[in-house]
């Protein structure tokens, strides 16, 4: 049986990751509104292609926008931040 779309994005995480994404919101916001977050989301593209591969699972474009992303140095540091926040 196929999982709905949710059910799959919900799946990633784990209720703990959940509960420090909610508890570090407001820094997540201020590191996605900071210029390392600014030049990430114009590497993503088109956001709504990012958001529908995280909702239906599709885990090889997650890779590829990851590996993107990852590539750049505004990249590698908004991610070390981001693991720094959630650690």
């Amino acid at each position: 049986m196929k999982q709905a779309p949710e059910n799959r994005a919900g799946s990633l995480l784990t209720e703990e990751r959940a509960r420090s994404l909610q508890a570090n919101a407001g820094d997540i916001q201020k590191l996605a509104e900071s210029a390392d977050g600014e030049k990430v989301r114009k590497l993503l593209g088109d956001e709504k292609k990012a958001a529908k591969a995280l909702e239906t699972g599709d885990a090889a474009e997650l890779k590829r926008i990851m590996e993107r992303v990852l590539s750049t140095e505004e990249g590698r540091r908004l991610a070390g931040q981001l693991k720094d926040l959630l650690s």
